[in-house]
């Protein structure tokens, strides 16, 4: 794994910036194809061009439980740091997150802390093909490694 760390960061490092794909999707049944990830989600994803940039909206909802998280991806190579801190623990995470585009791809590397602590690291690459949408996840999570797709169709 720390093979493919290194690498990664070249690559994020060198790659030369891509138009991005149209991944503008809504979709009600994204699932994990190995289990690791348990139940489905609905997942709507939209983009704009701010600043020359392309930007992507990702809100992803919960049928079950109704819960909703939005995510905000600029796709222009600069790392942005995000910091959280739990209102009842006082808990901060810290995630260090770089997103190009390249041919058909939008690639993300994440990288996350708890309290200064190395969480983990994962690459995401997410393609659109019709009106299918695939995540490919590979990293470490919570020192476990996850090697999934995720298909939102």
């Amino acid at each position: 794994m720390k093979n493919s760390v290194i690498l990664a960061s070249l690559f994020f490092s060198s790659v030369s910036f891509a138009d991005c794909p149209d991944l503008s999707s809504s979709t009600k049944n994204c699932r994990s194809m190995t289990g690791q990830i348990n139940g489905s989600i609905d997942q709507v994803i939209s983009q704009e061009k701010i600043n020359g940039e392309t930007t992507y909206t990702i809100t992803s909802t919960s049928p079950k439980s109704g819960e909703t998280v939005t995510k905000t991806l600029i796709a222009d190579g600069k790392s942005r740091r995000e910091m959280e801190v739990d209102e009842n623990s006082g808990i901060t995470l810290l995630t260090v997150t770089t997103v190009r585009c390249l041919e058909n791809s939008l690639l993300s590397h994440e990288t996350s802390f708890i309290d200064g602590q190395f969480l983990g690291i994962m690459d995401v690459e997410t393609s659109k093909s019709q009106n299918k949408v695939t995540s490919v996840y590979e990293g470490i999570r919570w020192g476990r490694d996850v090697d999934d797709t995720i298909v939102c169709e």
